[in-house]
């Protein structure tokens, strides 16, 4: 998105893949747990909400798997609702516990980092948030989908940008930022 005074860069979650990849390990630790509920439960009820848990939350799963092909869905979230669900369906709130921290992680660290220029300086997506004013700064580029934020005490920030981020005009941008260190200095 660019304006005259504002533009927003989203930057390449470089991790996402591999988050993605540990949550689906979870989630097939998760319906392993339930089956062996299901095999240790002595009651029945306990046995069933735990074989049924396990078979709900793999057709859930498969269904991600198949929809995710189709259509820009990510059921992950809907699938570890589940998971916790049934942990509390069950009475183990560890688990379920476990489970909330695990889904509220997985929101923060997929979460698409955007980088936002204004006027005033750089608001850089970093834990915790980071401003940068533009005295602090000799140059900022964006060149061929890599930004760099060069810093006055040597410090250098580069970073791939998410393609969603490409349609931004190069010159326009480097062109703003060029008088912003100029005004600034």
């Amino acid at each position: 998105m660019a304006e005259m005074d504002k533009f927003e860069i989203a930057l390449k979650n470089e991790k996402r893949k591999s988050i993605n990849t540990s949550l689906l390990v979870i989630i097939f630790l998760n319906i392993i747990a339930f089956l062996f509920v299901a095999y240790i439960a002595e009651e029945d009820k306990s046995r069933n909400i735990a074989l049924f848990a396990a078979g709900f939350v793999t057709i859930a799963l498969l269904l991600n798997f198949f929809l995710k092909k189709r259509i820009e869905y990510d059921g992950k979230i809907v699938v570890i609702a589940l998971i916790i669900y049934f942990y509390l369906r069950t009475h183990l709130y560890f688990p379920a516990l476990a489970m909330v921290i695990m889904t509220a992680l997985y929101f923060i660290t997929t979460k698409v980092p955007v980088v936002v220029f204004t006027k005033k300086g750089i608001s850089y997506p970093s834990f915790p948030k980071k401003n940068i004013h533009w005295p602090a700064l000799n140059n900022v580029i964006l060149k061929d989908g890599l930004l760099t934020i060069d810093f006055k005490n040597n410090k250098l920030i580069q970073q791939y940008v998410e393609t969603e981020s490409a349609d931004v005009n190069e010159q326009e941008f480097n062109e703003f930022c060029r008088q912003q260190l100029i005004s600034n200095q």
